[in-house]
């Protein structure tokens, strides 16, 4: 996948999240709420496919993160997101060794469940939930970004 179409992506994550909203709420459920609002890794994975919140009830978390790692495009651009997220707050991205689980970091990350890490810019110590607007904002910077940059897609 190339670095445009990775950015391209991103920003059709970011434009469906600005219409559509966020799910943030690690409490109500994993990729979608009851509501039908879906969670960041959900949103991109329907920018990606198209697949409709209502498509997506009928899979369990497990059976929706197994399409979702079968998404090429899906997996680059989380990736890029948990590169970001491990520069920026200093929370690597969690699994095994060689295996990270680039899934459950951008979840936490938009979830406000990354484990305890220091917020430079806000001089704070603790897990917080980014805006909506902060999300959308990551995304339009990945997309921004990404096609100007020669770094290859981190595996």
């Amino acid at each position: 996948m190339s670095a445009q179409d990775t950015a391209a992506l991103a920003t059709q994550a970011a434009d469906l999240i600005a219409h559509t909203g966020i799910h943030q709420d690690p409490r109500a459920g994993h990729f979608i709420d009851k509501d039908g609002r879906l969670d960041l890794v959900a949103s991109i994975f329907r920018a990606s496919t198209g697949v409709a919140p209502a498509d997506l009830r009928g899979y369990n978390a497990d059976q929706l993160a197994a399409h979702i790692r079968h998404d090429e495009a899906v997996m680059d651009l989380l990736r890029w997101l948990s590169e970001h997220i491990t520069h920026t707050y200093g929370a690597e991205a969690p699994g095994e060794p060689g295996e990270p689980d680039y899934i459950e970091h951008v979840t936490a990350w938009a979830d406000g469940t990354l484990p305890y890490w220091h917020i430079a810019e806000a001089d704070q110590l603790g897990p917080l939930t980014p805006t909506v607007d902060q999300v959308i904002a990551l995304l339009q910077y990945i997309a921004d970004t990404l096609p100007r940059t020669d770094i290859d897609i981190p595996a």
